[in-house]
């Protein structure tokens, strides 16, 4: 559509932007009102949708809204997909599966590069639409497969399914005895429930020893029902054991649970049948009370400001940018547009080799320093590529005169004043000869007197929209 610099600038930060503001707004409450698998599902559909926008678009316009689309369907899965894992895998596996999740995501970029690439190289006037269709494909994949996936046993528990719960968790784990000591343990975790809920939830805790008490009597009753199989009759008798509990024992155990979930100490149950206290407050499904609650409580909140400042520092960074613009980047630096596209995609397959090795060392370094390292290998490196701009800048001819019209340009953090040929390469109609920034086109100068003094009728100096100098060719466009 031959977009301008700031119209490709909101086709790329629209995605990203409407991914922030679905997760943010829209993540949470279908998490929490439909579950983390019904919401997966809808991202695949959105996703899909923005897709075919994308694959159809007829103007900038269509453009825009299609990457909007998209970013709807990418902020919700985006959120959901880690926490769906975190919730299914067995204990053991988690944090190899959560990271082996960001991996594929890197894998995808690359692969996605490489298809990329072929596209532009065989259909180079339609390409792009094949590419940003193809995206559908795998959001069929996720769809189809999440059809056959069970709920997360967590968020089943936190709507009073201790049931359906418990059979998720025979079906994932490997004996019955693993699945019941989580269902404890989940169920140990959640808040008293309130007097005024929309939905039924244990309205006690109870303690390990108790698991095997509940796992005999769920055993010995098998023999006169078809759920015997299952570690809970009933969510009912659930409840009913569960109310069993001594008050001073209750509210041990919540204390425990509270603290170990980092949130606000909680009184027992047998306490608040008849009032409401802050902790129900994450059953009300108001995100501004949870916001509250957690920067209420100075250990929640010290970790809330520790994640929250991390994602922040990797976005500020810049990394992202880089890696969103890594196509035009190489473009700048004077390659083909196929090669560009390439190039691209080997520069995603960078951070696959990144994850790989953060797999194997981060047990054996440890969380903390593999941090502290990246960070200051993503300051370096960006720190080389603005220092590759600079220099290809300066090294590439000083200009001793420039005419009427290629003298400044608008710029953002530098004046604009044209002082090198890469700056005068940068504006429309003119040129770089023997010091002189001039008019002219790609064939050469225009016959004026300037032309004439600096060029001498000679068009083999002429530069226009590259120019030469100590670093070689660079690309006209003026990062500045």
């Amino acid at each position: 559509f031959d977009l301008t610099p700031f119209q490709e600038e909101v086709v790329v930060s629209s995605t990203v932007f409407a991914a922030f503001v679905s997760s943010l707004c829209m993540g949470a409450t279908l998490n929490d009102r439909f579950g983390r698998r019904w919401a997966i599902l809808f991202s695949a559909f959105v996703f899909w949708v923005g897709s075919m926008v994308l694959m159809c678009a007829m103007n900038y316009t269509s453009l825009v809204i299609g990457r909007i689309i998209l970013g709807l369907g990418i902020g919700i899965a985006s959120l959901t997909t880690p926490v769906y894992i975190a919730e299914v895998a067995m204990p053991s596996m988690r944090g190899q599966l959560v990271t082996i999740n960001t991996l594929m995501i890197t894998f995808g970029q690359f692969f996605a590069g490489m298809v990329d690439g072929v596209f532009d190289t065989w259909f180079p006037e339609t390409g792009w639409r094949y590419m940003l269709g193809l995206a559908g494909l795998p959001s069929i994949c996720m769809f189809i497969g999440f059809l056959n996936l069970p709920e997360s046993p967590r968020w089943l528990a936190g709507k009073g399914r201790i049931r359906e719960a418990s059979v998720v968790l025979m079906e994932l784990r490997e004996t019955k005895a693993e699945a019941e000591i989580e269902l404890t343990e989940i169920v140990q975790a959640l808040p008293s429930s309130s007097s005024s809920g929309s939905h039924p939830k244990p309205s006690g805790l109870y303690n390990m020893h108790q698991a095997d008490e509940t796992t005999s009597l769920a055993s010995s009753s098998s023999s006169s029902s078809s759920k015997g199989s299952l570690p809970y009759e009933s969510d009912s008798s659930l409840e009913s054991r569960s109310n069993s509990l001594d008050g001073d024992a209750a509210s041990q155990q919540t204390a425990s649970t509270a603290g170990r979930w980092g949130l606000p100490k909680l009184p027992s149950h047998s306490s608040t049948n008849n009032k409401r206290h802050p902790g129900n407050a994450f059953d009300d499904g108001n995100a501004f009370v949870r916001l509250y609650i957690m920067l209420s409580h100075a250990p929640t909140r010290r970790a809330l400001m520790l994640g929250c400042g991390l994602m922040a520092v990797q976005q500020f960074s810049g990394i992202n940018t880089v890696m969103y613009y890594a196509a035009s980047i190489y473009e700048m630096c004077g390659f083909e547009e196929v090669t560009a596209v390439w190039l691209s995609g080997f520069t995603a397959l960078a951070q696959v080799a990144g994850i790989i090795i953060s797999i194997f060392l981060v047990d054996r370094a440890g969380r903390r320093t593999l941090v502290l390292y990246s960070l200051g290998f993503v300051t370096l490196s960006l720190a080389g590529l603005a220092a590759s701009f600079y220099l290809s800048r300066v090294t590439s001819g000083h200009v001793e005169l420039a005419v009427d019209g290629c003298q400044i340009q608008p710029a953002t953090i530098w004046d604009g004043v044209t002082a090198y040929c890469y700056d005068c390469a940068s504006i429309p109609g003119c040129g770089y000869c023997s010091g002189a920034c001039i008019a002219g086109n790609v064939t050469g100068p225009f016959d004026t007197p300037e032309a004439q003094e600096f060029c001498g009728g000679n068009s083999d100096d002429w530069q226009y929209s590259t120019c030469s100098g100590g670093n070689g060719d660079s690309s006209a466009k003026n990062p500045f």
